[in-house]
C-alpha cells in the first residue's frame, strides 16, 4: 500500500532554504555525527535516485518525487537504505560497534551536499531522522502549526501544561527540547501538519508502537472499546489491525483549533506516512501516556487515556 497523494502537501507549498545556515533555527543544536550528510538512510536514496541533470529550477520537485517515493517503499523497501545508514553510523561510533564494510555507503560529494540535502531539512529535523531507523524505537514529536498572536498565550498554556520541553536528563518530558518543532519561519503550516513530512522523511521508520500481539489481546481490546462505546465514553475511529499498518511514529500537532478547543491533536503514522489513527487529548493527560506511548502497549495507552482525560 502506498501513501495517499492527500497525505503530502503540494509542491508548491514545501518551503525551500537555499542558504545552508540553519542555526537561527535552532541555535544550541549540533549536527549529530549519526545525522552526518550522507548517514541517513534518506540521504543514500535522495542521493542515488537523484537527476543531476535535471534543471535546478526544478530541485524542489524533484525531492519531492523522491519523499513520496520513499516513503511508498514501506519498511522492507526501505531495507537497504536502513542496512546502509545503520553500517555507516556503527563506522561513526568507533570500535566497539560492529557493521559489515560491504555495506558503507558511498558518501556524498561535496556538489551534492550543497544541492540536494542542504537546502531541504534544518539540523534539527537531521537530528530526529537520525534516531529513527529500522531498529529503533518510534519517534514522538510537537508539532506547532499555528501562529496566530491572538492564541500566543494559549499555546504557551497548552505547552506547560502538557509538559513539553526540557533537556535535563534526571527528568522524563513528554517531548525534549530537540523533539519540539515550533517556528514560524519554518512551520506555518495552516492546517496541513503532512507537510512535515516533507522535512522528516523518516517519519515512516522505527518499529513501531506495542499493539495487541495475538487474538486473545485483540478480543479484550473490542470488548473493552464497545464497553467505552456504549456508555456514551467515547467515538471510536476505525482502528487498524494489519501489520503494515500498524503506527510506527507518533506527532503531537497543535493548529488553530487545537488552541480554540484546548485540546492536543495526537497523528499515529505508519511506514508509509499515513495517518492511521488519530485522537486528541487533553495537555494534562499527555504525561501519563509517555510510556506506553514509547515502550508500552496500547491498552496501556487506553488506561493512562481513562486517567487524564483522552477524547478518542
Amino acid at each position: 500500500m502506498s501513501p495517499s497523494p492527500s497525505g503530502f502537501p503540494p509542491i508548491a507549498s514545501i518551503t525551500i532554504f537555499p542558504k545552508p545556515n540553519h542555526d537561527d533555527w535552532h541555535a544550541d543544536e549540533e549536527l549529530s555525527p549519526l545525522a552526518g550528510y550522507g548517514r541517513l538512510a534518506f540521504d543514500v536514496f535522495v542521493t542515488e535516485n537523484w537527476d543531476d541533470a535535471a534543471p535546478r529550477d526544478q530541485d524542489r520537485e524533484q525531492w519531492e518525487r523522491l519523499v513520496r517515493k520513499y516513503f511508498a517503499l514501506g519498511q522492507r523497501g526501505r531495507e537497504p537504505y536502513n542496512r546502509m545508514s545503520e553500517a555507516a553510523q556503527a563506522q561513526t561510533r568507533g570500535p566497539g560497534y560492529g557493521f559489515d564494510e560491504r555495506e558503507l555507503p558511498k558518501m556524498p560529494a561535496q556538489a551534492q551536499i550543497d544541492r540536494i540535502l542542504l537546502p531541504y531539512q534544518t539540523i534539527q529535523e537531521r537530528n530526529v531522522c537520525a534516531k529513527n531507523g529500522r531498529v529503533t524505537p518510534s519517534v514522538v514529536i510537537w508539532l506547532r502549526i499555528c501562529y496566530l498572536p491572538e492564541l500566543e498565550q494559549a499555546y504557551h498554556d497548552m505547552a506547560a501544561m502538557a509538559e513539553v520541553g526540557g533537556n535535563e536528563q534526571t527528568t522524563v518530558y513528554v517531548v525534549d527540547d530537540n523533539h519540539i518543532f515550533d517556528n514560524k519561519e519554518l512551520y506555518d503550516f495552516g492546517c496541513e501538519w503532512t507537510r512535515i513530512l516533507s522535512r522528516v522523511p523518516e517519519l515512516g521508520s522505527g518499529y513501531g508502537i506495542c499493539w495487541p500481539k495475538d487474538e486473545d489481546e485483540w478480543t479484550i481490546w473490542d470488548e473493552r472499546m464497545e464497553e467505552r462505546q456504549a456508555d456514551g465514553d467515547l467515538t471510536l475511529e476505525p482502528f487498524p489491525k494489519t501489520p503494515d499498518q500498524w503506527p510506527r511514529n507518533v506527532i503531537y500537532v497543535v493548529d488553530e483549533e487545537s488552541l480554540r478547543e484546548g485540546l492536543v491533536k495526537i497523528k499515529w503514522l505508519n511506514q508509509f506516512g499515513e495517518c492511521v489513527w488519530e485522537n486528541k487529548a487533553g495537555p494534562a493527560s499527555m504525561h501519563s501516556m509517555l510510556g506506553a506511548m514509547l515502550d508500552g502497549c496500547i491498552s496501556d495507552y487506553v488506561e493512562g487515556a481513562e486517567k487524564g482525560g483522552i477524547l478518542l
